[in-house]
């Protein structure tokens, strides 16, 4: 994955640890929001918890918030081109 070869390929078990919080609260979210959005059901019950999970975790905002986490690190352009590409937020 793109966004993993930017991380260092230090010693970390998790490689998203070598990113800034930040960016790592944003990656854990927009990962999220790409699982509930694949969801799909024909139960109502269902429908109704993917429908609230999507609103608690603001997908609708992501790619806004994405915006914003550039707007933060102008000297990482690659780190955000990796997040654009794999979140398809560009």
């Amino acid at each position: 994955m793109a966004l993993l070869a930017l991380t260092g390929g230090g010693a970390s078990a998790n490689p998203l640890d070598e990113l800034p919080v930040d960016v790592q609260v944003f990656v854990e979210r927009a990962d999220e929001c790409l699982r509930w959005r694949g969801e799909d059901s024909s139960d109502e019950a269902r429908r109704a918890d993917i429908t609230k999970a999507v609103r608690e975790l603001r997908c609708a905002e992501l790619k806004a918030d994405f915006i914003a986490l550039k707007a933060d690190y102008p000297d990482q352009p690659d780190l955000m081109k990796a997040l654009g590409e794999v979140f398809s937020l560009e």
